[in-house]
């Protein structure tokens, strides 16, 4: 017989036997032990239990609070114990002393009750990719069928894309491999300190009024454990006497069993339940379930990567369509201006970006060129710059001055509620015929202003203000720059000066004033020259940024 020996006990006529079969540890009195743990109220009233399985002998939690220790470690499965081992409860340490002590089970062995003709059955096998159940061993009168309906439901997965599709495919299937299973549901999608969602149901017809709950006692112990569990009759399972859920679930005997992704981590549970005590599941059916599941969840991982697939072709049809709307809010085509030549490029980093140009033509032979950048990329900087897009061009029209413009475009943009995104903008007004052109910067790069020599300086750094959509109520400040014939006017974002090579090396001002020096027969080799040089310095590197350029040179009269 097996004993007990409390800490620090010599004498042997202290040592407490374990009864046959089961032994309950706790504060209950009615537990076989109770005395060592009397006002100790860290031990649950039900807290553990050593099961006697033929030779063997078993220590399970029984879902205690403040667990159940061997050797020194947290159980969370029921664990085989040998001689000589340690058990820990809530302080109180208890040698276990069997002559034949045996080993350990492998992870993947089985749990169970040898005598399935008892009152009730508790086993669980661990959960794994290698879990495999061969046909010799789905033996008894129902092995033909079990294995059909086993071929059926593994074709069934295969031919499921949907995940909904394949989780019902599974039930139905199991339905058919379990008579006795008269409802069952597949739960997933977990979140700390709750339930797992029910995803899919089955309900046998000839019990149409069984609901389904979903019990927090099951659930948790076998994603705890990633262990699939039997009880083929939770009434006198003591592991399950004190849960309300399943009391209110009607559960009589029940199969659950863990879905565990390719990361180890449990993702949800399989279970299959009966009202009629009559007709419990069996350790073979728990061996049959054990087997299925890592297919399911092989299925599973598949189905993920088929949707994500999916949603990623969705998301790529709708940045393409959002791509098409942006580049229609930008000039269809060059500006004219009668005496001025235009050029302007355009490349979003990503489908869509928050740079934007614009031509906006006014009276009196006037013209305003528009240049903004939007904090941030991708859709979000989009959809501000077709807000900023719309209003600025109305603005421009209908204010005496840029600088007006650009401040009641300030204060709109203040007053919209878009928390932490801001506009840096330039707004170029050309008089045609004096060849005045008139600036307001908002935090913007300052344009460069290339003489017919070919030399390049930039203008206005100190008239620079700050960035739309900060700060309401600002005044902006315009200048005014002459350009005499030959001379261009160029105005970027910083996606060209700050493109970087492989190593990390910014393009940079200089680089960019260079390019623009070099001769040029008009303003659109101009431009191309620009756009050859940046792309022989950045090489392979990824752009990181978007780019803009906007460039216009006043024309010698013929």
């Amino acid at each position: 017989m097996a004993h007990l020996i409390p800490e620090n006990v010599t004498d042997t006529t202290d040592h407490i036997a374990i009864p046959e079969g089961q032994c309950l540890l706790g504060r209950h009195p009615d537990c076989d032990i109770h005395d060592l743990f009397d006002g100790n109220e860290r031990v649950s009233r039900r807290h553990a239990a050593i099961l006697q399985r033929g030779e063997k002998y078993l220590l399970e939690d029984l879902g205690s609070q403040n667990g159940t220790f061997l050797n020194g470690i947290r159980i969370s499965r029921p664990e085989s114990l040998a001689d000589g081992d340690t058990l820990g409860i809530c302080g109180v340490e208890l040698q276990f002393s069997d002559d034949a002590g045996k080993q350990r089970p492998g992870s993947h062995e089985v749990v169970i009750d040898e005598d399935e003709s008892s009152a009730h059955v508790m086993a669980s096998i661990g959960i794994g990719l290698s879990t495999i159940t061969p046909p010799e061993r789905i033996a008894g009168a129902s092995a033909e069928r079990k294995l059909e309906g086993l071929v059926r439901l593994l074709d069934g997965l295969a031919a499921s894309v949907e995940s909904d599709v394949l989780l019902d495919n599974l039930l139905e299937g199991l339905f058919r491999v379990f008579p006795a299973a008269e409802r069952g549901f597949v739960a997933m999608g977990l979140v700390e300190d709750q339930l797992p969602e029910i995803r899919a149901t089955r309900l046998r017809e000839s019990v149409p009024d069984l609901s389904l709950r979903i019990s927090r006692t099951i659930t948790q112990q076998v994603l705890n454990t990633q262990q699939a569990m039997l009880s083929a009759d939770v009434q006198k399972d003591v592991a399950y006497s004190g849960s309300q859920s399943i009391a209110a679930a009607n559960i009589r005997s029940f199969l659950c069993a863990p879905l565990i992704d390719n990361d180890g981590v449990a993702i949800g549970i399989v279970q299959l339940e009966t009202h009629d005590a009559s007709r419990p599941f069996s350790s073979q059916d728990l061996e049959v379930l054990a087997a299925v599941t890592p297919q399911v969840s092989l299925a599973l991982n598949f189905s993920e990567l088929h949707e994500r697939a999916v949603r990623q072709a969705e998301l790529d049809r709708d940045l393409e369509l959002a791509r098409k709307v942006q580049l229609g809010l930008l000039p269809h085509q060059s500006a004219k201006l009668d005496g001025y030549d235009f050029y302007d490029f355009y490349e979003a980093a990503s489908h869509v970006g928050g740079d934007y140009y614009d031509y906006v033509p006014l009276p009196s032979g006037r013209m305003a060129v528009v240049l903004a950048d939007v904090s941030g990329k991708g859709v979000s900087a989009s959809l501000l710059m077709a807000k900023i897009s719309g209003e600025l061009r109305l603005l421009l029209a209908t204010r005496e001055s840029p600088a007006d413009a650009v401040a009641v475009m300030n204060d709109s943009l203040c007053e919209s509620g878009i928390a932490g995104r801001f506009v840096t903008l330039v707004v170029a007004v050309i008089d045609s015929e004096s060849g005045v052109v008139t600036l307001v910067n908002a935090g913007h790069p300052s344009p460069l202003l290339r003489s017919a020599d070919g030399s390049v300086r930039e203008v206005g750094a100190e008239m620079r203000g700050v960035a739309i959509g900060l700060f309401p109520c600002r005044e902006y400040r315009p200048f005014d720059v002459s350009l005499a014939a030959g001379d261009s006017l160029s105005i970027f974002t910083d996606g060209f000066t700050e493109a970087m090579d492989a190593d990390g090396e910014l393009y940079g001002d200089d680089r960019l004033e260079a390019a623009l020096s070099q001769p040029s027969s008009d303003l659109a080799s101009l431009g191309a020259g620009v756009l050859a040089d940046l792309r022989a310095f950045v090489g392979d590197h990824p752009q990181s940024d978007d780019m803009c350029l906007v460039s216009f040179e006043r024309l010698a009269c013929e």
